[in-house]
């Protein structure tokens, strides 16, 4: 959510788990962070739906912002980004 005191003010991608407080697989995940990005943008550019579900993007933030296209935007930016 934009207005969430950890905001940065810049574009986010959050990719989570359904576990609550996680498994302690964080490291690992970022270790393999650039085919974890890839495979999140395939779903979400796979999903039929047309601005987001939850099964692609999750939910819309308060404000209805985090859509599909945003999502897939970001996402496309970081595949691209060499400053891994």
């Amino acid at each position: 959510d934009p207005q969430s005191p950890l905001s940065t003010g810049k574009p986010t991608v959050v990719m989570y788990d359904q576990v609550p407080a996680g498994i302690g697989l964080s490291q690992g995940l970022y270790e393999i962070h650039e085919e974890l990005v890839s495979s999140a943008y395939e779903l979400v550019t796979g999903c039929l739906c047309l601005d987001g579900c939850p099964s692609c993007v999750g939910p819309a933030g308060e404000r209805g912002t985090g859509s599909k296209h945003e999502t897939r935007a970001i996402l496309q930016m970081l595949i691209s980004s060499s400053q891994w």
